[in-house]
């Protein structure tokens, strides 16, 4: 979670930052620095590594960011993990009686023996006709749709970890990344944050201003819980928290911001803890600390919190 004095709004774009005020200029005009630009990138870049898993699986959410992945995987013939990952995907947004006639053809495309197989574009002629053969044996057997569901699932998630591990981080260092940050307005609903942080009386110094303009265009995609606040405004209100607050919290976005991250505050929360955000807090420093949170629901959790002021 971070904590800043006020925020800004924009978009970014293969290294390109975009406002109301222009590109690589904030929403008053002032340029951006080359340094800021290229810090964000790599910070970006980074957080995505710390959780491969979970930041995949947000970009994959993205259309953009699954055709810069499937191009980049196409220059490594793995496209067919990516394509099963897809369409596993797709089956979780259909309604009950469509899924199950698609979770069939799905599983008999790649998962079960009869079909062609997730490892498809790497078999030679000859263990083509070997797994051919196989096939005859099995084609005609009978699946329940909801016991291919299941292994659809099994089977997505090993893929998307497989990804993560091994392409994922190669991706990243590549050129086909950088149309995946283009995409990142679109994926973390770009407006809506907008709207949020210029409800704010924007009073900060450039180059906080500068920084939390090019911050909030990548917020969405990091693997973490990201807070911002507004200490100029009585209570210090959130003002943004990215999508997984949302998930983690069971907050959505309307229900979290306005408010004082406190509320996540319970009976279990520690006393001595919260002193420690409030000393830090009070003289302006980085504050690393755990405690108890709840979410919506009641359950409890151990929040790891790193809180830097921007001033």
């Amino acid at each position: 979670m971070m904590n800043s004095r006020s925020a800004g709004g924009g978009t970014m774009g293969g290294g390109v930052v975009t406002t109301k005020g222009g590109k690589n200029r904030d929403q008053y005009g002032r340029k951006f620095g080359k340094k800021q630009q290229e810090a964000m990138l790599e910070f970006t870049k980074t957080l995505w590594l710390q959780d491969a898993t979970a930041s995949l699986r947000n970009l994959l959410q993205i259309q953009a960011a699954q055709e810069a992945f499937m191009a980049f995987l196409k220059t490594e013939y793995g496209e067919a993990q990516l394509e099963f990952f897809l369409e596993a995907q797709k089956l979780e947004s259909m309604d009950p009686t469509s899924q199950a006639a698609a979770a069939l053809k799905v599983y008999q495309m790649f998962v079960s023996v009869g079909g062609k197989g997730i490892g498809q574009q790497e078999r030679t002629s000859a263990t083509q006709q070997l797994w051919d053969n196989v096939n005859s044996n099995t084609a005609s057997s009978y699946m329940d749709p909801q016991m291919a569901m299941m292994k659809i699932r099994e089977e997505a998630e090993t893929t998307l970890k497989m990804l993560a591990f091994d392409a994922f981080p190669r991706f990243v260092k590549s050129k086909h990344c950088q149309n995946v940050l283009s995409a990142l307005q679109q994926s973390g609903n770009g407006k809506q944050i907008e709207g949020m942080l210029n409800q704010v009386d924007n009073t900060a110094p450039q180059d906080a201003d500068d920084w939390l303009n090019i911050f909030v265009s990548t917020a969405e995609s990091f693997p973490a819980c990201i807070v911002i606040s507004d200490m100029t405004i009585p209570g210090a209100p959130m003002v943004f928290v990215n999508q997984e607050f949302c998930r983690t919290t069971g907050y959505s976005k309307e229900e979290a911001t306005g408010r004082n991250c406190r509320f996540l505050q319970g009976p279990d929360t520690e006393p001595e803890a919260i002193q420690v955000i409030r000393n830090t807090l009070s003289k302006g420093q980085d504050c690393h600390v755990k405690l108890t949170n709840y979410r919506k629901n009641g359950e409890m959790f151990q929040n790891l919190l790193s809180m830097k002021p921007v001033f």
